[in-house]
């Protein structure tokens, strides 16, 4: 797993360099013989991803799942988006320490 992670931080960190706030997504594909619903925990691959990047602006870090052959991870610039004060769509959080899951809810 530490190669796994230093072989992608050398991959993507180049493009996460500079203080723009970005994002991560990865789209992850299992083949077709694979319970999507039960085991496979999106957080399980971007908890990992997150922390080794941790000195990056990442500001969203989002997971799919899905059968196929091919996986990715995208990284690009985040950019907010302006909403009328009744539209609420989102919620931005900030967290310190861990456990993180019991911060979110705290702060839901």
């Amino acid at each position: 797993m530490k190669d796994y992670l230093r072989d992608l931080h050398g991959l993507l960190a180049p493009h996460l360099a500079g203080s723009t706030p970005c994002y991560i997504a990865i789209d992850a594909a299992f083949p077709t013989s694979h319970d999507l619903l039960h085991h496979y925990d999106l957080e399980n691959y971007l908890t990992p991803l997150a922390h080794h990047l941790r000195e990056h602006p990442i500001v969203l870090a989002s997971a799919t799942k899905r059968e196929g052959a091919a996986s990715r991870i995208t990284v690009g610039k985040a950019e907010p988006i302006e909403l009328a004060a009744d539209d609420w769509l989102q919620f931005s959080s900030r967290f310190v320490a861990s456990p993180f899951k019991s911060a979110l809810r705290d702060q839901l």
